[in-house]
């Protein structure tokens, strides 16, 4: 979690771009991953001095079993997550339109 401070999170698309997005204090990073138990695929880099705070998926899935509040604010965050995942994957097709590997379906 970024504690105080800028963290800027890039990855690579499917498509070969790289995308960039900017988080602030209170960001949960990796917590998608964490819950799914999956591999964090984007790179984290600092852009102002920053604080950042990390606890392991044992403790994570510990409080979130323990605590409903905080699955709810768990829930919240990967929604986000999802929105912009979906966003991404829009941008994405809407791009490849036309191409070989998306032929057009209209006549």
């Amino acid at each position: 979690m970024v504690r105080k401070g800028k963290v800027r999170l890039s990855r690579n698309g499917a498509d070969g771009h790289r995308t960039y997005r900017t988080v602030g204090p209170g960001h949960i990073l990796g917590l998608l991953a964490t819950v799914s138990d999956q591999p964090y695929v984007k790179t984290a880099e600092a852009v102002e001095d920053s604080e950042l705070a990390s606890v392991d998926r044992k403790c994570v899935m510990g409080l979130l079993n323990r605590r409903t509040d905080f699955w709810l604010q768990a829930v919240a965050v990967i929604k986000d997550e999802m929105k912009l995942i979906r966003k991404r994957v829009t941008n994405s097709n809407q791009a490849h339109k036309g191409s070989a590997a998306y032929p057009s379906t209209t006549k």
